[in-house]
């Protein structure tokens, strides 16, 4: 009677001590590994006033959180390719293929399936005037309309004028899986 009791706690202990492991496992993956919280400082001035060069601003991280809304503030991954060419001492030219990456930080103006547009200084989504546009002064360049793709989103830089964002050709909508996460505080 004694051993099988033993044994139980044994058993018992054993599944306690396992259980503990994985959670401790699951935790030092989620939060170390992983953190669901990054910290990301910003550098250029496209957000102005909301966010200036040099601050420090932190994120929830695409994975944890990617229900987007109109004004979240995001950070999203660009990836650009580039030809680059050399001529060598013989003369004959190489040519090679580059790719880099930049990040940017931007606002969320339209949602897949929206409409955007910029008239005369306002910006439209879904043929009605944004009242809170976050910028020091109104566009000086019409947009649109153009509609947001499934799946993409319509940034557009706080400090609107000198922001590069979803109007630029080469940056475009921004694909959900380039979002690297949203702001939760600054």
């Amino acid at each position: 009677m004694n051993s099988i009791f033993n044994r139980k706690l044994k058993l018992h202990q054993i599944v306690k001590i396992s259980l503990f492991s994985i959670l401790l496992f699951l935790l030092i993956t989620e939060f170390i590994i992983f953190p669901p919280v990054i910290t990301y400082l910003v550098s250029g001035i496209s957000m102005e006033p909301s966010l200036h060069d040099g601050q420090r601003i932190y994120l929830l991280a695409n994975y944890v959180s990617n229900n987007y809304q109109r004004g979240d503030i995001v950070i999203f991954v660009f990836t650009q390719n580039k030809e680059q060419s050399r001529t060598l001492p013989d003369g004959r030219i190489r040519k090679r293929k580059i790719a880099w990456e930049r990040t940017f930080v931007k606002r969320i103006f339209g949602l897949p399936g929206d409409s955007v547009l910029i008239r005369d200084g306002v910006i439209y989504v879904n043929y009605q005037p944004v009242q809170k546009t976050y910028s020091l002064e109104p566009p000086k360049e019409d947009y649109g309309p153009v509609i947001v793709d499934e799946g993409h989103y319509f940034v557009l830089g706080d400090n609107i004028n000198i922001s590069m964002d979803s109007r630029d050709p080469e940056i475009g909508m921004v694909a959900k899986e380039q979002i690297l996460g949203k702001i939760i505080f600054k």
